[in-house]
């Protein structure tokens, strides 16, 4: 049976991805190797960039519900 797409779904993603990027911020930004290394911190700065695109898209989508 196919699972119908309801407002919740879009919730659990937004809850996803906040948790990710606070575990990005958390474990990795202040590690000394990201710190030290500025090609390794502008990469991970494009994927908290790209989360918060994902975060903010789903969001938009859930308020068309």
């Amino acid at each position: 049976m196919a699972t119908k797409l309801d407002e919740f779904h879009y919730h659990e993603v937004l809850d996803r991805t906040f948790v990710i990027q606070c575990t990005i911020e958390e474990h990795l930004e202040g590690h000394i190797v990201i710190k030290e290394n500025k090609d390794l911190s502008k990469k991970l700065e494009k994927v908290q960039e790209l989360l918060n695109e994902v975060y903010q898209e789903c969001g938009a989508l859930q308020e068309k519900l």
